[in-house]
């Protein structure tokens, strides 16, 4: 992660999530990532300390039960954020 560039916004502005293909549940599948357990370390995170990035939590936790690489690259996204936001 010490190699992801910091950005602005916690979403990709103007992005909108929505149900991921069988092809991008199987891109992600690949991974042997735990989007689950990744996206509820966010979740108790923007309860904790940060809820400038609760919107984005919500927008991902659609997705707990399906995920796929799109949604995994807005987790990222959010990561990326947080890595350059780090001193709020």
């Amino acid at each position: 992660m010490s190699d992801f560039r910091s950005v602005a916004t916690p979403l990709v502005p103007n992005e909108h999530l929505e149900s991921p293909t069988q092809e991008e549940v199987n891109e992600l599948n690949k991974l042997d990532i735990n989007y689950r357990s990744s996206v509820g370390s966010l979740s108790y995170i923007s309860t904790a300390t940060r809820s400038d990035i609760s919107y984005t939590v919500s927008a991902l936790s659609q997705f707990l039960e399906k995920p796929g690489i799109r949604q995994w690259k807005a987790f990222l996204h959010v990561l990326r954020y947080l890595r350059g936001t780090a001193d709020l």
